[in-house]
């Protein structure tokens, strides 16, 4: 049944490559996939949302760079804590400034960093006022000082610049030494992101969007009643590599098979000790209902398809699976630690319909970390792993070989 709940507004797509997401996502391939239904053109019309045909209405894609001496783009393959940064941007510019009118304006906040984590906010002090979050507009706006932004979350706000002084900046206020996690918020080290301009006097005609403004009219939140299933699932750490629950990603396994219909209740869990995770699913959202154990704040207290763990949280989630058949990833969204496997395959499927992901089942002989049978991968010029143990240390955990006897005197088995 249709759901107006579930109209997407601003999406974005990224570069996916199995294995090497973190250094294709580095190099900025990325982009908005902006949607617009009958409910958020005639916000705009009615003059409550600001129109995006007159220039007030402008995406933000936030990322940090480090480049070599020669000032090509720096990548370490071996460092899988994930990828940071010392040059800011946004939009692919650094040091970026924005001449605005004074008057409101709408920015789309995407977090496209590797694994960097934002603390938001304007360095004036006013507040964003925050209609959307992720994919989807939130039932009404409301006010925040600030807010996190973790890789691959996108806040929708409304920045009011009638009264403002003729600079502001957007500044992030979350330390963060490394790809791990954030290192903290600290407002007296604040770092400007970029630059607004305010020319002009106030506008006499601006939108009329304000904190409570009623924005996604027909909004309804999913129930506890309707869960037909609840699934737990563990972020770790394994053989110098990111599992979830126990098992690394395989591409030919379904971790999960939902009845397609359905509403489940699904647990994400932390259990990597000090890092964070921003988990993530592909095709369906969902509702936080708790973070660990408290309720979420107002940005993401509606519909989401990230939340970010900090070391040690739990969050307790509800989705339903309205539309397709899979199987579609979820995965952590520091890209680093999704190429070492953090990644897991959701597969909704009709009743009784088993997915044809057995974990075993030949499906593309090309997909990369699946052995397709057992002929010696040397003779076709392909590579495996070259130490000795290699083999026994995947053994059960859904990857790697089937049990094949391989001639250890190739060249690519020498260790």
């Amino acid at each position: 049944a249709f759901d107006p709940t579930w109209i997407p507004s601003t999406l974005w797509y990224h570069d996916h490559a199995m294995d090497i997401t973190g250094f294709k996502v580095s190099r900025g391939l990325a982009g908005f996939y902006l949607m617009l239904d009958e409910r958020e053109e005639q916000l705009i019309a009615d003059r409550v949302l600001p129109d995006p045909a007159q220039g007030f209405d402008i995406g933000l894609a936030l990322t940090d760079q480090r480049f070599n001496a020669d000032g090509t783009l720096f990548y370490d393959f071996f460092d899988h804590n994930g990828r940071l940064g010392d040059v800011f941007t946004v939009n692919g510019t650094v040091q970026p400034f924005l001449d605005v009118q004074r008057r409101k304006y709408r920015f789309r906040i995407l977090n496209a960093s590797n694994a960097r984590v934002y603390q938001l906010r304007l360095s004036n002090g006013d507040p964003f006022l925050v209609f959307g979050a992720d994919s989807w507009l939130f039932p009404k706006a409301g006010l925040v000082k600030s807010f996190e932004l973790a890789a691959g979350q996108r806040h929708d706000v409304i920045i009011d610049f009638r009264h403002a002084p003729d600079e502001v900046f957007l500044d992030n206020i979350m330390l963060q030494s490394n790809g791990r996690k954030g290192d903290g918020v600290d407002p007296g080290k604040p770092t400007p992101l970029l630059k607004f301009v305010v020319r002009g006097a106030a506008v006499t005609d601006d939108v009329t969007i304000d904190d409570g403004t009623i924005i996604r009219d027909q909004w309804v939140p999913i129930s506890g009643n309707e869960v037909v299933a609840a699934r737990s699932f563990r972020f770790e750490s394994s053989l110098g590599a990111w599992v979830i629950n126990g098992r690394f990603f395989n591409p030919r396994r379904a971790d999960v098979v939902p009845e397609l219909g359905t509403t489940e209740h699904w647990t994400f869990e932390n259990s990597s000790g000090g890092w964070w995770h921003p988990i993530h699913t592909h095709l369906e959202g969902f509702q936080i209902k708790t973070l660990n154990g408290k309720t979420p704040p107002f940005e993401r207290s509606f519909n989401s398809d990230l939340v970010n763990l900090h070391g040690g949280e739990v969050a307790d989630v509800l989705g339903r699976f309205r539309t397709f058949t899979g199987p579609f990833a979820f995965h952590c969204h520091n890209v680093e630690h999704e190429d070492m496997r953090m990644m897991g395959l959701n597969d909704p499927r009709p009743l009784g319909q088993r997915s044809p992901l057995d974990g075993e089942t030949r499906l593309d002989a090309d997909v990369s970390g699946v052995v397709p049978d057992c002929a010696e991968l040397e003779d076709e010029q392909r590579i495996y792993f070259n130490a000795a143990g290699d083999q026994d240390r995947v053994n059960g955990r859904g990857v790697g070989f089937p049990d094949c006897e391989f001639d250890m005197k190739k060249r690519g088995n020498q260790s």
